[in-house]
C-alpha cells in the first residue's frame, strides 16, 4: 500500500491450471496448513500467528476457518495496543500490534533489527534483554486476548522473528499469557 488495486485475480488463474489451489492470505494459509499438518492437528478452536516483518493471523472458531466480509478477519496485527508517537504502522495507523513489535518496527522503534537486537540480548546487554521483554509483553498481551475473546484451545505461532529467536522467545510468551491469565498457557 498505498494502491490502487481493487482485486488480483490469481485463484481464477491458477484454478484454471491447478483445480485444487485456493488462494489465500498467508495468515490463513499457514493456519490451515497448521491445522492440516502441524501442531493446530485436532483443534477446532485455534489460531496461528506470524511474528515476522509483521503480524499476521489465521482464526479458526467450532473448526470454521473466520475470513470476514472482506476476507480480512483476523488481521490481529492491526489491534490497538500502544499510544506511544513512534508505533506507527506501514497501514498508517498509531499504536497497532505490528507497528509495536514487527520485525519492520524495531529499527525505527528500537534503533537496530531483529538481529541485532537478538544478539545483544544473547550476550547479556540488559537494555537489548529489557526491550525483548517489553516486546514479549505487548505480544504476549495480544496472544492472551485472542484466546480469550474466541476461546481458544490453542495458538501456534510461526514467521521469521519468532522461528529464529524461538527458543528465546517462547517461554517468555507463555510466561506473558499465564500472568494475565493468572493459570498455564497453551501456546
Amino acid at each position: 500500500l498505498p494502491n490502487t488495486w481493487t482485486s488480483a485475480p490469481l485463484q481464477a488463474l491458477l484454478a484454471a491450471r491447478f483445480p485444487q489451489v485456493r488462494v489465500d492470505n498467508d495468515g490463513i494459509a499457514a493456519l490451515e496448513a497448521e491445522r492440516r499438518w502441524g501442531a493446530l492437528q485436532g483443534y477446532s478452536h485455534c489460531a496461528y500467528v506470524t511474528w515476522s516483518t509483521g503480524i499476521g493471523t489465521g482464526l479458526c472458531v467450532d473448526g470454521h476457518v473466520l475470513r470476514g466480509k472482506n476476507s480480512n478477519a483476523g488481521h490481529a496485527g492491526h489491534m490497538f495496543v500502544s499510544s506511544h508517537p513512534d508505533a506507527l504502522c506501514g497501514c498508517g495507523n498509531y499504536g497497532d500490534l505490528e507497528a509495536v513489535v514487527a520485525g519492520n518496527a524495531l529499527p525505527r522503534r528500537l534503533g537496530h533489527d531483529a538481529a541485532t537486537l537478538f544478539a545483544a540480548a544473547y550476550a547479556g546487554d540488559a537494555r537489548a534483554v529489557a526491550q525483548i521483554d517489553e516486546l514479549c509483553q505487548v505480544m504476549g498481551r495480544a496472544l492472551y486476548n485472542l484466546i480469550v475473546t474466541l476461546d481458544l484451545q490453542r495458538i501456534s505461532i510461526g514467521g521469521s522473528v519468532f522461528w529464529h529467536h524461538q527458543s528465546y522467545l517462547l517461554p517468555r510468551l507463555r510466561a506473558e499469557v499465564a500472568v494475565v491469565n493468572n493459570r498455564p498457557p497453551n501456546v
